[in-house]
C-alpha cells in the first residue's frame, strides 16, 4: 500500500476556502482550525478566492512541507504493510495508494473517500508536538475504508469518529499513546463506553457492528 505525499499553492489556497465554507459547523463541532493570520475572523464570509490568493501569495513556502515530507517517508514503511492486512483481516478493501496532501490550514486531518485523499493539516502537529502525524494518516484512512458502510446507515458524525477511533485502537493499540484513540471534546465517557461494549460484540465484523451501532447509539447520550 502506497502513500504519495503533494503540497501546493493551490491546494492551500482550496483548503482555505474550502474552511470558511465550513467555518460555522467547524465551530459547532468544537474543532480549531488553522488560517492565515491576515485572515479577520469576524469578517471571515465577505473573502473572495481571489482575496485569499492575494492574501497567501505574500507568505507561503514549502519549507514546512519539505520537513514533514521526509518524516512520513520514513515512517510510513513501518506501518504500512501490517495496516494493510489488517484492513484486509476484517473485511476491508484497502486502496494501492492514497494520497496526502500537506496543508498549513483547517482541522488536524480530514479525508475525500472518492478520491482515496487525505488531508493534514502541519500546523497542527507543529502546535501539538505529543499528536502523532502518522496515527491521524492511519486515522483518516480507516474512514476512508469504512466510509460506504458510514453513509449506508447515516451514522451521525461524533459516532463516525468513535468508530475510526475505536478501529484504530484494535490495529495500533501499542504504536501509539492512547490520546490517539480517544476524542474526549467530542463526544462522553458513557457514549464511549456504551459504543465500546457494541462495538466489541460483533468486531472484527465491521459492517454488523457499524449496522448495530446506527440502531442503538443516538445523538441524544452524546
Amino acid at each position: 500500500m502506497k502513500l504519495k505525499i503533494i503540497y501546493s499553492f493551490e491546494n492551500d489556497l482550496q483548503r482555505i476556502v474550502d474552511t470558511i465554507d465550513k467555518f460555522d459547523w467547524f465551530k459547532e463541532k468544537g474543532y480549531k482550525v488553522d488560517l492565515p493570520s491576515s485572515i479577520n475572523i469576524a469578517k471571515i464570509k465577505e473573502y473572495s478566492k481571489q482575496d485569499i490568493s492575494e492574501l497567501l501569495k505574500g507568505s507561503w513556502n514549502d519549507e514546512e512541507y519539505k520537513k514533514t515530507e521526509r518524516q512520513i517517508k520514513e515512517d510510513w514503511p513501518k506501518y504500512s504493510e501490517r495496516f494493510e492486512r489488517d484492513l484486509i483481516a476484517v473485511k476491508l478493501k484497502p486502496a494501492e495508494e492514497y494520497t496526502a496532501i500537506l496543508t498549513l490550514y483547517g482541522v488536524g486531518g480530514s479525508f475525500n473517500s472518492k478520491e482515496n485523499k487525505i488531508i493534514l493539516n502541519v500546523s497542527y502537529f507543529l502546535r501539538k508536538p505529543n499528536r502523532s502525524i502518522m496515527a491521524v494518516i492511519l486515522h483518516e484512512i480507516v474512514h476512508i475504508n469504512v466510509d460506504g458502510y458510514i453513509r449506508q446507515n447515516k451514522v451521525p458524525h461524533e459516532l463516525k469518529e468513535k468508530i475510526v477511533d475505536m478501529i484504530m485502537k484494535k490495529f495500533f493499540a501499542n504504536d501509539f499513546s492512547q490520546e490517539e484513540f480517544l476524542q474526549k471534546w467530542l463526544y462522553s465517557k458513557s457514549f464511549s463506553e456504551k459504543a465500546e461494549v457494541i462495538f466489541d460484540n460483533f468486531y472484527p465484523d465491521i459492517e454488523r457492528a457499524i449496522q448495530e451501532l446506527s440502531k442503538q447509539m443516538t445523538s441524544d447520550n452524546i
